[in-house]
């Protein structure tokens, strides 16, 4: 999607600074991750324990936190490469290259470059929350990234071309990006709002065209919508979630409330909102001189203005929202990406309006380049090293020593009962046709199956020192029995590469009922 009247200069030809260039880079980049992280461990990340303990049946809805569409593709992949690490790598970099391919797209049409499409993508690798926190932890934030520049995409598109099978596309991508994380919705809001303030995309997205097409959106929400709606305490859960937290969060000093909004923008795209004007120093002037905010009003619509636009429509639905109506100040920074990763474009214009030198342009490749060699370094030593490079080292942690001693004492299959969430998704790797519950988080208990009822029932949680007391809320679950039954203390030596097996250990208890 090129911008008219811009033709690619003949530099940009380059297959790198192409779509299929852009997607082979960013899938080398995955490989690369994928390959290092499946050698050093098969343990789970920091969020995928959890959803795996959900998706045990498919649902139309799991939580009122977030939307099930990415559950929804997880079971599905389980269903077919098993409830191993393998799903979760195969999802989340497979969203990677999705977004990259989509932020090059839309970064191509903004700039008008193919060069600048591809230093969009390489912001990403500037972006602490990408470069580091993507790989350790996020589950449904990335598909919310992927579908937020999605999103864009396909209204820039919808209001560069403005055909039927746009407006269809558009309705699309909005029903998934609603079921994914919910700060999408304020994102869809502001695309939506910055929309109505420039003549020629107003005409367009504001057009019958678009309420004809309204109905794909509410039928792919229907079955959330549907089960948010079953319960009355769902949706009053849904509703009333952010007022809990936000009461307990209330900051004293008001003024402090109105920072955050303000300043966890800048954070979530630090170090690379930073570096930009570093590298780029004439960057401000563009910004100060390129970037009008009274709308456009010529008969061609302005992309880039629109993305401001947007910007700042968030930023004002922060400061009113998280700042003056519901302050709080200590929500998670990362929870911002899928509403403002739109941002790498804007940037990536303005510094193609600053003019650079081929020698700046060198040097932020360069910076991009080390930092993305420092991070896969510093993944690597965290997989591998261990501690005390790592402080939980949950890749060593030896799950697959406790899966076999739980096999040793008899267990083979029936319901396996935790009290955390990372200790029953790992093991469920290990028993895929087993039931979990688990005790903490609200509670997960699903419905029996005939495996479960006519299997042991195994209660597993980590002890310290010689305590193997059974903790209450496991053994309300377990079935009652006419015989004694005893916890089991399993103690499983920690494997390395180099150091001695059992330099550190892990310890659980274990208690069967008898089967």
């Amino acid at each position: 999607m090129q911008a008219t009247g811009r033709p690619l200069p003949a530099e940009d030809r380059r297959f790198l600074y192409s779509l299929p260039g852009v997607l082979a880079a960013v899938a080398a980049y995955s490989a690369l991750h994928v390959g290092a992280r499946l050698l050093a461990s098969g343990n789970l990340g920091e969020d995928d324990p959890l959803d795996s303990l959900l998706i045990q049946t498919l649902q139309a809805g799991y939580g009122v936190r977030n939307g099930p569409l990415y559950d929804w593709l997880l079971w599905l992949l389980q269903q077919n490469i098993g409830t191993g690490v393998h799903a979760f790598l195969l999802l989340k970099y497979g969203l990677l290259v999705a977004m990259a391919g989509f932020i090059f797209l839309l970064a191509r049409r903004v700039t008008g470059s193919a060069l600048w499409g591809f230093m969009a993508v390489d912001a990403m690798a500037l972006v602490y929350q990408i470069f580091w926190r993507f790989h350790e932890g996020f589950t449904h934030r990335v598909g919310a990234m992927a579908l937020a520049v999605a999103t864009l995409w396909a209204l820039v598109r919808l209001i560069d071309r403005g055909r039927r099978r746009d407006y269809a596309l558009f309705a699309v991508l909005a029903g998934l990006g609603l079921l994914s994380e919910h700060s999408y919705a304020v994102l869809l809001f502001a695309a939506l709002a910055a929309a109505a303030l420039q003549p020629a995309t107003r005409r367009v997205v504001y057009a019958p065209a678009m309420l004809a097409a309204l109905p794909l959106t509410l039928l792919i929400v229907a079955p959330y919508a549907a089960w948010l709606l079953e319960e009355p305490t769902r949706m009053q859960a849904f509703v009333a979630g952010m007022l809990t937290v936000a009461a307990e969060h209330t900051p004293k000093n008001p003024l402090h409330a109105l920072s955050g909004p303000l300043v966890y923008p800048l954070m979530v795209l630090s170090p690379y909102i930073f570096i930009l004007p570093l590298v780029f120093p004439s960057i401000l002037r563009a910004i100060r001189r390129q970037s009008p905010l009274r709308p456009h009003t010529g008969s061609v619509p302005d992309p880039e203005q629109l993305i401001l636009h947007i910007l700042l429509v968030e930023l004002a639905w922060l400061l009113l929202f998280d700042g003056l109506l519901l302050p709080r100040t200590n929500y998670a920074v990362h929870s911002l990406l899928p509403m403002f990763i739109p941002a790498l474009v804007w940037l990536t214009e303005k510094g193609r309006q600053s003019l650079p030198s081929p020698r700046r342009i060198g040097i932020f490749v360069a910076i991009m380049l080390t930092l993305t060699v420092v991070a896969f370094a510093g993944r690597v030593a965290n997989m591998y090293v261990l501690d005390p490079v790592c402080k939980k080292c949950r890749w060593g942690i030896p799950y697959a020593g406790l899966s076999e001693a739980l096999r040793e004492r008899g267990f083979q299959g029936g319901t396996i009962i935790v009290d955390e969430e990372e200790l029953g998704g790992n093991l469920r790797r290990f028993f895929p046709d087993a039931r979990f519950i688990l005790t903490s988080k609200g509670g997960i208990v699903p419905p029996e199956t005939a495996e479960s009822r006519a299997g042991q029932t195994a209660l597993v949680w980590q002890v310290k020192r010689d305590d193997t007391g059974v903790p209450s809320r496991l053994l309300a679950h377990l079935p009652p029995s006419p015989g004694t039954v005893v916890a089991q203390r399993v103690e499983v030596p920690w494997r390395h590469p180099w150091r001695p097996d059992g330099y550190r250990t892990s310890t659980w208890a274990v208690l069967l009922s008898p089967g």
